[in-house]
């Protein structure tokens, strides 16, 4: 998905509502994630199955979780200043 096909998605959603989304009761699990005491929700939003799936597909494409992983690392991801963030 690219940024014009992201931007027609979220068109899309607006017409949504929050309150007929939670009638299906798969929802807050489907769209909530734990990580230690750390819990996100976001069932509470107009995104859609597809537009998660879109969005992990951006994030994939532009190499989050690798860039992520270097400024941990300790890389010098600092271009402007050559040197690590962390």
């Amino acid at each position: 998905m690219d940024w014009d096909a992201l931007k027609s998605a979220a068109e899309a959603a607006k017409p949504r509502r929050i309150a007929d989304l939670l009638k299906d009761e798969s929802r807050a699990p489907e769209f909530s994630v734990s990580a230690g005491d750390l819990f996100f929700d976001y069932s509470k939003t107009t995104m859609s199955v597809e537009d998660r799936t879109h969005l992990v597909g951006m994030y994939q494409a532009a190499g989050v979780a690798e860039r992520r992983d270097a400024m941990f690392a300790g890389a010098k991801i600092n271009e402007t200043e050559g040197r690590a963030v962390l």
